[in-house]
């Protein structure tokens, strides 16, 4: 307000970039956390476990193909990064 009644108008502040690449993140995930949950309920199906094993086998398997997934995201988008800087 005080630089209103000097006159003065106060810069507009420019709102940042979104991330034009959350879809791209966020269905990679997804797809990520679906397999590693099929793969951990497939290698427990297959053995007669108990139920904490079961549920440390599901989790280990979501984990690793979540970061997997992470991999890939970042493999995919320094790859487009590497293509823009080119142009």
């Amino acid at each position: 307000m005080e630089l209103a009644r000097h006159g003065i108008v106060p810069p507009v502040q420019a709102k940042p970039s979104p991330n034009k690449y959350r879809s791209l993140r966020n269905g990679i995930l997804c797809i990520g956390i679906a397999v590693g949950l099929v793969a951990g309920i497939i290698l427990t199906s297959c053995k007669g476990y108990e139920y904490y094993v079961e549920f440390l086998i599901i989790c280990s398997s979501t984990i690793l193909c979540l970061g997997l997934s992470y991999i890939v995201f970042y493999l995919i988008v320094k790859d487009k990064n590497m293509e823009n800087e080119a142009e």
